[in-house]
This record gives C-alpha cells, structure tokens and sequence, in this order.
C-alpha cells in the first residue's frame, strides 16, 4: 500500500477551463505509463458539477465523446 500511495503522490494533473468552454488536461507521472497523458475537449457546469467531454487523446480523436462528471468542490476555478 505504501509504494501505491508512493506513485499517487508522484502524479501530477493539470487542467486549464478556458473561457470559450474548451479545457486542456494534462497528466505527469500516471502508474504504467512512460510519457505524459494529454487531453483536450470541451466543458459545462451545471449547478455545483462541471462535465468534461474529451475530443482529442493525445492528439488524436476520441471514439468516446461521453461527458465525465466533476464536483467544482474538488477544483480550484
């Protein structure tokens, strides 16, 4: 448990809300992957919850274009 909670602190997530509603996300240091994960989409709030829907994977388009839900109490906005 403590080497998981060891890789977990390594982790680093970044995630820019732009004004036009698009986001750039990008993520250092995921267990099991080599290079850095980025992703890009659009975004809404609604109430206290923000919805992320990914159009680009690492520069490439996203088969999935199903929003992932967010708490706004979890972000710094």
């Amino acid at each position: 448990m403590d080497a998981g909670l060891a890789q977990i602190k390594k982790m680093v997530v970044t995630l820019e809300l732009k004004p036009n509603k698009t986001y750039v996300a990008d993520a250092k240091n995921l267990p099991g992957k080599k290079a850095p994960e980025y992703n890009e989409g659009t975004w809404k709030q609604e109430g206290n919850t923000l919805w992320l829907t990914s159009t680009k994977s690492n520069g490439k388009p996203t088969t999935d274009k199903k929003p992932q839900k967010f708490l706004k109490a979890f972000l710094h906005v």
